[in-house]
């Protein structure tokens, strides 16, 4: 997916337009294509719009983080391969 696997799961997710997903990336990480979404930037993405978000690493439970706020329903949990999702 050259990267572009977690945007576009984002955007379905939170129902928020591919290029704002993308744009609000470019603003944590300018290298993220073709390599992937860093983990922080995730975090960053969850924790503004007071999502809990759960992270995995190597299928198994590695940290979870609860939203200050918690603004919308669910979680947001992800799967990590060195420091991207």
């Amino acid at each position: 997916h050259n990267g572009h696997c977690v945007p576009q799961q984002l955007s379905n997710l939170l129902k928020v337009p591919l290029d704002t997903i993308e744009a609000e990336i470019d603003k944590h990480a300018t290298d993220w294509r073709g390599i992937g979404v860093p983990t922080h930037v995730i975090a960053k993405i969850a924790a503004k719009r007071g999502m809990p978000h759960v992270r995995y690493a190597q299928r198994a439970q590695d940290q979870i983080i609860q939203a200050r706020i918690q603004l919308q329903k669910g979680c947001l949990a992800y799967n990590i391969e060195g420091e991207h999702a």
